[in-house]
């Protein structure tokens, strides 16, 4: 049986991750030169995190199986990609505003 906070820090670790990452590689596509054209890159490199998150949780949580673990994680980053989206939407000017200042 898993134990609730460590779910809970598996979710706010993996929140802030996605966070940072999804806030950097917006930062960086935008203010590139062929802003358009590479958003497919970063988007790879996106999914490329939540994968590495999700094999990592399943790791960091205990079970019978790998594969219940790996539900689990599943749901974690589900979870967690879902804080990031309403995040950025609602404070994603002003970490873009952050980024500008000090990047």
């Amino acid at each position: 049986m898993n134990n609730p906070l460590r779910i809970l820090f598996a979710l706010i670790i993996s929140t802030l991750i996605l966070l940072c990452s999804w806030a950097y590689f917006d930062f960086t596509s935008v203010r590139s030169s062929s802003y358009p054209s590479n958003t497919y890159r970063f988007d790879l490199v996106r999914l490329l995190v939540c994968v590495m998150l999700t094999f990592s949780c399943a790791h960091l949580l205990k079970g019978e199986s790998f594969n219940k673990r790996f539900l689990i994680a599943g749901g974690i980053i589900v979870l967690a990609t879902m804080i990031t989206t309403l995040t950025m939407l609602l404070a994603g000017d002003g970490i873009h505003q952050f980024l500008t200042e000090n990047f």
